[in-house]
Formats: C-alpha cells, sequence, structure tokens
C-alpha cells in the first residue's frame, strides 16, 4: 500500500511541474521592464487571446474596436493582419481633401481621372472636363463611394494620382497607421493596396475629429445641379444600412462601406454615447448584412462592458540608476505630468493594471522613457486585447559626481549598453518579490494536491485493514480458532 501511495504521489508531482515548469522560468526570469524587441511602433503590444470569454465573436476575418479620444483598443481579431480596404480607403482621400482644400474648390475631371477606374465600378457618371465642386466630390465619394470623384480629388488635391497617394501614405503614418500601403483614392484592387483594420481605425479617429468630415459620412441623400456636362441633377442615395436607417445601430455618427471580391466586405464607423466615441473596423465579411451585425456588436461591447479607471500620476513615477554621458553616476525620475484615464472591462480588477517601463538612450542624450499600462495576462481572463496605453514620460535627473568604477552600470549607448535598466536595489527587490509571489502561487495547489492525496491514503488504508479484519474473522469461524489478546508483550491463546 505505501509502494502504491508513493507511486501515486510521485506521478502527481511530476505531472504538476511538467505541466508548470516551462511557465515558471519564464515567469522567474521575466524583466522588469518591457524588452527592446518589443517595438513601441508595433501597435500590437501585449496581445492574448483574440477570442475570449467576454468579447463579441465575428462574422469578419479581421477587426478592431479603438477608443477615439486615447487610441485604447478595446477588442482586437487579427488588427495588424495585412488586408484590402477596398472603398473605406476614401476616407483617406475625403480628410485629406478637408484639410488641404476649400468646399467651394473647382475639379475639373480629367480623361484620366474619368477612364481610368475599372467598368463597372462605382461612379457618379462625371464626364472629361466637367467641372464640379471639391464638397460635391466628397459627397460623391461619401454618400455614392464614386471612383471618378474620388480621381478627380485626388488629382485636384494632389496635383497627379501618384503625388496623392505620396500624400496619402504620409497622412495615414501621422495617424498612426503604419502598416499600410496606398496606391490610389478609391480602393480599387491592386496587389499593393494594402491596409489593416487597425490603420483604418487609426485613419478614422483622426477623421472624426473633424466636424466636417462627420458631415459628409452621415449624409442619407445629397443633390449635384447641373454642371457643365451635365443638364440634370444628380441625386445621390447612401446605400450603407448604418446611416440610411435600414439596420439600427445607436448613436452613428459616421460610416463607409467598401467591397470588391478581394476585399469582400469592409466597414468602417464611429458612434457616440454618453460622451464617448469609439471606431469599429471590420474587415472580409462574406455576407451583405455580417459587416453591420459585427459593428453593432462591437459598439454595444464597447459602451456597456467598460468603465473608466484613474492612474495617479504618482502611481506612475520611477526612478531608475545608470550612468550620464560623463560616465558618471545618476539617478533619473521618470513621471507622468497628469494622471492617466484608462477603459478597463468590466470583468477585471483594477489589482490586474501593472505598469512596464521601456527605457532608450543613446550617448550623450538623456535618454527617453515610456510606460507600458497593461492588464497581467494571467488576470486577464480572456480579454481580447490587455494593453491599455503607452504614454511618454517626462525625466528629471540628479548626477552624483562620483567617478563610475568597473562595477557601476554601463552607459546607455555603451558596448555594453543595457537601455532598459534598473537600479541594482530595485532590481533585486522586484526580482525577490516575484519570485516570492509565485513560489507561493505555485507552492499552495502542490500542498493542496499532497492533503488531498493523504486523505485519499488514510482512506484506502483503513477500507484494506477493515476488508483484512472480515477475512481473519470468517477464518477462524471456519477453523475454530480462538482471537490472539495481546498482554504486557505476551500473547496468549
Amino acid at each position: 500500500m505505501k509502494r502504491a501511495f508513493a507511486s501515486v504521489l510521485l506521478i502527481a508531482i511530476l505531472i504538476y511541474f511538467a505541466s508548470g515548469f516551462d511557465v515558471y522560468l519564464s515567469a522567474a526570469s521575466e524583466p522588469t521592464i518591457n524588452d527592446e524587441s518589443n517595438e513601441i511602433t508595433d501597435p500590437d503590444g501585449l496581445q492574448i487571446e483574440d477570442e475570449g470569454v467576454n468579447g463579441p465573436h465575428l462574422f469578419s476575418e479581421t477587426a478592431v474596436l479603438i477608443d477615439a479620444a486615447s487610441g485604447q483598443v478595446l477588442f482586437e481579431k487579427q488588427m495588424n493582419k495585412k488586408m484590402f480596404p477596398a472603398s473605406i480607403t476614401k476616407i483617406l482621400t475625403a480628410l485629406l481633401a478637408i484639410e488641404n482644400g476649400r468646399p467651394d474648390q473647382r475639379i475639373t475631371m480629367s480623361e484620366r481621372a474619368v477612364f481610368s477606374i475599372e467598368r463597372g465600378s462605382s461612379h457618379i457618371a462625371l464626364d472629361m472636363d466637367e467641372q464640379i465642386t471639391l464638397d460635391q466630390a466628397i459627397y460623391g465619394i461619401s454618400i455614392a463611394s464614386g471612383n471618378d470623384a474620388a480621381n478627380g480629388i485626388a488629382e485636384s488635391i494632389g496635383g497627379t494620382l501618384e503625388g496623392f497617394a505620396d500624400m496619402m501614405n504620409q497622412r495615414a503614418r501621422e495617424a498612426g497607421a503604419i502598416n499600410s500601403n496606398f496606391v490610389n483614392a478609391h480602393g480599387l484592387p491592386d496587389d499593393s493596396h494594402v491596409t489593416t483594420a487597425y490603420d483604418m481605425g487609426m485613419i478614422m479617429r483622426a477623421c472624426v475629429q473633424e466636424p466636417a468630415f462627420l458631415k459628409y459620412f452621415s449624409e442619407k441623400l445629397f443633390e449635384i445641379p447641373p454642371t457643365n456636362k451635365q443638364t440634370e441633377t444628380r441625386f445621390l442615395h447612401n446605400a450603407n444600412c448604418l446611416i440610411n436607417g435600414t439596420i439600427e445601430c445607436e448613436g452613428v455618427i459616421a460610416s463607409k462601406t467598401g467591397y470588391t471580391n478581394a476585399a469582400g466586405n469592409t466597414l468602417v464607423s464611429a458612434a457616440t454615447k454618453d460622451g464617448r466615441t469609439l471606431v469599429a473596423v471590420v474587415m472580409k465579411s462574406s455576407g451583405r448584412n455580417e459587416k453591420f451585425d459585427d459593428t453593432n456588436a462591437l459598439f454595444e461591447y464597447g459602451f456597456e462592458s467598460f468603465r473608466k479607471v484613474r492612474i495617479p500620476a504618482e502611481k506612475i513615477a520611477k526612478s531608475f540608476s545608470g550612468l550620464s554621458a560623463d560616465n558618471l553616476a545618476s539617478e533619473t525620475l521618470y513621471y507622468s505630468s497628469s494622471d492617466l484615464n484608462v477603459y478597463l472591462n468590466e470583468n477585471i480588477s483594477e489589482d490586474a493594471i501593472r505598469i512596464d517601463y521601456k527605457l532608450s538612450a543613446e550617448a550623450g542624450a538623456s535618454g527617453s522613457a515610456q510606460a507600458v499600462i497593461s492588464v497581467d495576462e494571467e488576470q486577464a481572463d480572456g480579454w481580447m486585447y490587455n494593453q491599455l496605453a503607452i504614454i511618454d514620460l517626462e525625466s528629471a535627473s540628479e548626477e552624483n559626481l562620483v567617478a563610475a568604477g568597473n562595477d557601476q552600470p554601463a552607459a546607455p549607448g555603451s558596448d555594453n549598453d543595457n537601455s532598459n535598466y534598473l537600479s541594482n536595489d530595485q532590481s533585486e527587490q522586484v526580482g525577490i518579490a516575484r519570485r516570492v509571489s509565485l513560489f507561493v502561487r505555485r507552492l499552495l495547489p502542490v500542498m493542496a494536491g499532497l492533503a488531498a492525496l493523504f486523505v485519499i491514503y488514510l482512506i484506502l488504508r483503513e477500507r484494506k485493514r477493515r476488508r483484512r479484519r472480515r477475512k481473519l474473522e470468517r477464518l477462524r469461524q471456519q477453523y475454530n480458532v480462538k482471537p490472539y489478546h495481546v498482554d504486557r508483550g505476551r500473547r496468549l491463546l
């Protein structure tokens, strides 16, 4: 029995530690600050499962939900996968037109602007040498998704279609869209014309800051009066179900659809509720209405499942030790000049918020730092995207006029540079605290398991004793043998 118990116990312990040993090693060696290889410019940041218990399940292949005020990602599904945008490209075209043109600016349609678009693609029947205003052209792309109108805007604002494409890429980068490449103003298929759900969300975030953009992309109907080439009024009708009311979506303030065979159905939208504005992007949904259903689900999730949490500035502040450009030991305090507000999933405790620091400095420079605010992955409980914010920190240094010895930390930018560093005391304290916490968290389940096994062992041992006693009693009765009695070490029959 003892051998059996020992075997069971050994197997249980081996299975437990085999399943968790790699986790233990990675957690025990986890740096206090983020690894330098995790580029700040990468919008992926800290991610967990893109399909979890707390978020909507979508038909679309990729999607993102962004808080317009802060840029915080509230939900993502493969948001950095490169996709074809189709006509949602036109929100960037409109943004550049609003920022660089005048509503009454005259556009003269060139032969290339009219005839370079695909036969059968959406248009508003503009003719070569026809003149319309920039205002009318923007309505032409926002309501009727006219590819000819988009080309007219491109040539009017950028000089050439290629020049406007360069402007698009520059403006996209300024908006935080770093994984996109735009080669035309309308979004018709081109292998080089690609973007991501995240990038389109960031572009839409820039768009909704323009009141004129909201006017153009929330309009149901518009009339273009007769022109020098057209004797009749053009009536433009918006087929976007979120705008024309065919499908109800509370609070929508702007929206643009897109479709090509390669891109599938795409949709970018913004909605406002209780003073908050959210941006939702869905890409490559198959059914026509799936993109609207997904967008509705995203907005409902974003408005109903999050609460605002304030992180005090003093909690973000952090001191780091290193060397100055003059090879002198220094202590630098990095801090935020104001409190930080983030949105936290309603099922996540505020205790799960963690702050990591990313430092970088070149020789002779004072250096810079960013605070990465996120939710601890172990406590995220299936939340789609656990990064809350990345903020630039201000700094204040006080150099100690003590020449650094060989045992001092390397200066940032030197051959032994470790741009992400903590003071020795801080590193030791943080490391010990994390290891103790991890050890306790892993030890408790082991102890509980051992206790359970011990109880099982006692139960099994008692059952075996009872069976043996019953068997002996039957044998005694069968052979008429009197039981033994123990008296002071002597056995008497």
